[in-house]
C-alpha cells in the first residue's frame, strides 16, 4: 500500500471500514512468527510469551520453555542460537515473573472498571443482537419457503395427482420446519433476551469490581489472558540483578508510557540472594545468643527474610545446613 500511486478510500461500498481494515492488517502483522512482532496469542501458560525482551542485550525476544503444562521459564539465547557462542544472558522462573505482570495489569486497570462494565455491557447486548438478527433471517427463509411450497401446490392442475401429492408433501415438510424454527426461537429470546436484565448487569457490574477474580476464573482461558494483556501492554523488559532473586521489570504501555519495578525470582542457593551478608550476620547474632536451629529459623521468618527457591519460609534444616557451612556450631 505504501508504494500505490493513488487511494482513493471510501468511494464505493464495503463490508467493513477503513478503520477495521487496517486494524485487521496490524493484528496479521502481529501474528507472524517473526522476531518483529509478539505472534498470535496461544493457550499455553506461558502470559509473556511474544512480548518479554532482554534488558541486558539489547532487547531480544526471550524463548519460552515449557517444563510441564503448567510450569515454563523464559530464557534469552540470542548468541548462542545465532552465533553458536556464549552463554545464555539470562533464565528465570516465568510463573513468579507473569504473576508479577498481572498484578500490574490489573492495579492499572482498576480504576477503569466502571468503563470495563459498560463495555462488557454493550458488546453483550450487541452480539445477542446479532444473533436475534441470524434467527430472524432463519425464519424469513423458512417463512418464505413454506408460501413458494403453498403456491406451488395451489397452480398444481388437479389432473396430476402424482405432482400435487408431491408438492402437498413439501408444502407440510415446510411448515413443519417453520414449526420448529418458531418454537426454537421462542426458547432462544426466552433464554437470552436482546436487552440484558437487571440481574446480568448486576454480575457485569461485580465482575468489573473484582477484576482479579475474573482473570483467575476457569472460565477465563490463557488466551483470554494474552489478549487483554495485549490490549494494553505492548512489551515487557526484563534484567536480572547479577545472580541475585531481583529482577528489574519495565513495562511499557500502549502509547508508549513506561513503568519500572522489581520482582522476584527463584535460585538455585542462599548466596545468591540479594540479602544473604545481612542473613548471615542475624544467623550468626542468634547463633551467639544460644538460640537452637529452631528459634533462628522462626526469628529469620519473623523478620522477613526468605530461603531461595520455592519455600516460603526457613525451616531448622535449613538453619543446621548454613551453619554447618559458616562453621557456626547450633543445636
Amino acid at each position: 500500500m505504501d508504494d500505490w500511486q493513488v487511494l482513493l478510500p471510501d468511494r464505493v461500498p464495503a463490508y467493513i471500514n477503513r478503520e477495521r481494515y487496517e486494524a485487521n492488517l496490524a493484528r496479521l502483522e502481529a501474528n507472524r512468527q517473526v522476531a518483529a512482532s509478539p505472534g498470535a496469542p496461544r493457550e499455553g501458560s506461558a502470559l509473556l510469551a511474544g512480548m518479554l525482551r532482554c534488558g541486558l542485550c539489547g532487547g531480544h525476544r526471550m524463548a519460552v520453555n515449557y517444563h510441564s503444562p503448567a510450569a515454563h521459564s523464559y530464557r534469552c539465547s540470542y548468541l548462542p542460537v545465532n552465533y553458536g557462542a556464549g552463554s545464555p544472558c539470562q533464565h528465570l522462573a516465568g510463573p513468579d515473573l507473569d504473576r508479577y505482570v498481572a498484578g500490574q495489569l490489573l492495579d492499572a486497570v482498576a480504576p477503569a472498571a466502571l468503563e470495563v462494565c459498560l463495555r462488557a455491557a454493550a458488546q453483550a447486548e450487541t452480539e445477542r443482537a446479532e444473533l436475534d438478527m441470524l434467527w430472524r433471517q432463519r425464519l424469513e427463509r423458512a417463512r418464505y419457503a413454506a408460501d413458494r411450497a403453498r403456491r406451488q401446490y395451489q397452480l398444481t392442475e388437479p389432473e396430476n395427482r402424482l405432482v400435487a401429492r408431491q408438492l402437498e408433501t413439501d408444502w407440510e415438510a415446510a411448515l413443519a420446519e417453520l414449526g420448529r424454527l418458531e418454537a426454537d426461537y421462542q426458547r432462544f429470546t426466552e433464554a437470552r433476551p436482546v436487552h440484558l436484565s437487571a440481574t446480568e448487569r448486576d454480575s457485569l457490574a461485580a465482575l468489573a469490581r473484582d477484576l482479579p477474580a475474573l482473570w483467575a476464573a476457569e472460565t477465563t482461558s490463557e488466551a483470554d489472558r494474552k489478549e487483554l494483556l495485549r490490549a494494553v501492554v505492548e512489551e515487557v523488559t526484563v534484567a536480572v540483578v547479577g545472580e541475585s532473586e531481583l529482577v528489574d521489570v519495565t513495562i511499557t504501555w500502549a502509547g508508549g508510557h513506561q513503568t519500572h519495578g522489581r520482582a522476584t525470582r527463584p535460585v538455585a542457593r542462599l548466596d545468591q540472594l540479594s540479602y544473604y551478608p545481612r542473613l548471615v550476620e542475624r544467623v550468626t547474632e542468634l547463633a551467639g545468643r544460644g538460640l537452637s536451629s529452631r528459634q533462628i529459623a522462626e526469628a529469620l521468618n519473623a523478620d522477613g527474610l526468605r530461603p531461595p527457591k520455592r519455600t516460603d519460609h526457613f525451616g531448622p534444616g535449613q538453619i543446621l545446613t548454613l551453619t554447618r557451612r559458616l562453621g557456626i556450631g547450633v543445636r
